[in-house]
């Protein structure tokens, strides 16, 4: 197997995750427009709503495809890295790979349970708030696992690189 190939795939997974954690924030970031209308005319609460499933809406939609995503790279990286890492580590890392599929899935509960279309302007606001907290914990949590691997990762790449430069003795690995 060519351990450098599967550092290098692992590592390019990593940057489309964490565009797609980028992705999935973006919803809500717009959290400071949305309190600037609360000035805006009681006949307006309607558009507001809807917006506010709209975003809801696609806020599933994204959290729901960054599972997908994190489910096929933690799959891979759970078969091809124990050569790499060992059993031990590789179990360590698979029991973050668990927490932080958890954490989505109750964010996306959260998200799924809440019934904008039937609060208040406050409330609605409220839960938007509850909603950008539950993304940025996921983000921090797995940009955290992200540089805990990267460094493993990256201190493999080295070794792997060291180690093909040097001149290889007849019989001998």
């Amino acid at each position: 197997m060519d351990y450098l190939a599967v550092i290098k795939r692992v590592m390019d997974e990593h940057r489309v995750i964490a565009d797609r954690l980028k992705l999935v924030g973006e919803p809500l970031n717009d959290q400071e427009a949305v309190i600037s209308l609360e000035s805006v005319r009681e006949d307006l609460m309607v558009d507001f709503k809807a917006t506010a499933v709209e975003k809801q809406s696609r806020l599933e939609q994204a959290l729901l495809m960054l599972e997908a995503g994190l489910k096929n790279h933690y799959a891979y990286e759970e078969d091809v890295l124990p050569p790499l890492l060992g059993e031990t580590i590789t179990a360590a890392l698979a029991l973050e790979h668990r927490q932080l599929l958890a954490e989505v899935e109750q964010a996306k509960s959260v998200i799924r349970g809440v019934r904008l279309d039937e609060l208040s302007h406050e409330e609605v606001l409220n839960e938007e708030a509850l909603m950008y907290g539950l993304l940025n914990r996921i983000r921090r949590q797995k940009e955290e696992h992200l540089k805990r691997e990267e460094a493993m990762l990256l201190m493999l790449q080295k070794a792997l690189e060291e180690k093909a430069k040097q001149p290889q003795v007849s019989g001998i690995h």
